[in-house]
């Protein structure tokens, strides 16, 4: 303002108007000689009292907020990716679709960006979107047997299954319209977690334990190898539930070997089925003939093979894989 009543001194010849600019510039420079001064007072007592301190800090953290949604890495390269989540001691989730659906839209803004869930996983684990249409992600369908999307893969920093979110496709909202897997989500999120982090005897601990027993488990990830090879410390605190566990995610893997086709006719699932077989070789488990016979008897339904279903029953039955109460069920049905 000073500035400006400068120029029209210099340029007008009025001299009453000289006379009036005079007076207004004496006023202005008075002012900001006191109001200079009086600045410069306060702010050597803020600094006496350390409230400056406390107010420049208040500043730059409301200039500095949380994301209010996870954010994602921009990289697109695999190995980088697992590089950057061994150094930070930390799993790598993958967000995976394949178009933008409605189904991929919720996900996306109603439970990634969810400020809960923003915080969480933004700060435990390496965040990525994958759009497994595009090349740079398409081998992802072949290696972790994806069939549903949108779909959520939480792995290690080698690129190893800890587990997933497979159902992300069939949200549905609650009565006070809330989306249910948000719970859920987080709950299995923490699991995995800790899975980095804490020992068997931790790991394994009564908390954790309630979420294992109460969400489906892929067979061909490590927590599944980790829980088969933890049998007598899950027996001896747990029980017959460890049995239970084993028993559920292997009856509920061998119904999903086949998906349906695009004339909704059911067709393989060869990567399931594979990781099912290679499973029942590969870990220490019991009733490996009553596990087999789920994966043999449900293909052979689908199928249409029908007296195959009776001859693995009959089969089962005598090598006492399954009771007569339950050869009878599938005998009333199929023969």
């Amino acid at each position: 303002m000073l500035h400006i009543f400068q120029i029209f001194l210099y340029k007008t010849d009025n001299q009453q108007i000289k006379k009036c600019i005079y007076i207004h510039i004496l006023h202005i420079s008075r002012f900001q000689t006191i109001f200079a001064l009086i600045f410069q007072k306060q702010m050597k007592r803020l600094a006496k009292t350390g409230i400056l301190g406390a107010l420049l800090c208040c500043l730059l953290f409301s200039c500095r907020q949380a994301p209010t949604a996870v954010v994602f890495e921009q990289s697109d390269d695999f190995e980088t990716l697992k590089a950057l989540a061994a150094e930070r001691q930390q799993a790598l989730m993958i967000f995976a679709w394949k178009s933008d659906n409605r189904a991929a839209r919720i996900v996306r803004n109603e439970v990634l960006g969810d400020a809960e869930v923003a915080r969480f996983f933004n700060s435990h684990f390496v965040n990525v979107s994958a759009h497994v249409s595009e090349p740079q992600w398409r081998w992802l369908e072949q290696r972790y047997g994806l069939y549903a999307y949108p779909h959520m893969l939480l792995l290690d920093a080698e690129g190893r299954l800890l587990g997933e979110f497979s159902s992300l496709g069939q949200l549905g909202y609650d009565e006070q319209g809330d989306l249910p897997c948000r719970r859920p989500l987080m709950r299995q999120a923490a699991l995995y977690r800790r899975f980095l982090s804490d020992n068997d005897s931790v790991f394994f601990d009564e908390e954790n334990w309630k979420v294992m027993d109460g969400c489906y488990i892929r067979l061909d990830s490590e927590l599944f190898r980790r829980i088969v090879s933890n049998r007598d410390l899950l027996r001896n605190r747990y029980g017959s539930g460890y049995d239970v566990l084993l028993d559920y995610n292997f009856s509920s893997t061998a119904v999903s070997l086949f998906l349906p086709g695009h004339d909704r006719r059911p067709r393989r699932n060869d990567y399931r089925i594979g990781s099912y077989y290679r499973a029942l070789d590969s870990l220490d488990i019991d009733r490996k003939g009553r596990y087999r016979f789920y994966a043999d008897v449900n293909l052979a339904v689908v199928e249409e093979r029908y007296d195959d279903v009776m001859s693995l029953a009959r089969e089962a039955r005598d090598k006492g894989y399954i009771q007569d109460i339950e050869y009878e069920d599938l005998a009333a049905r199929f023969q």
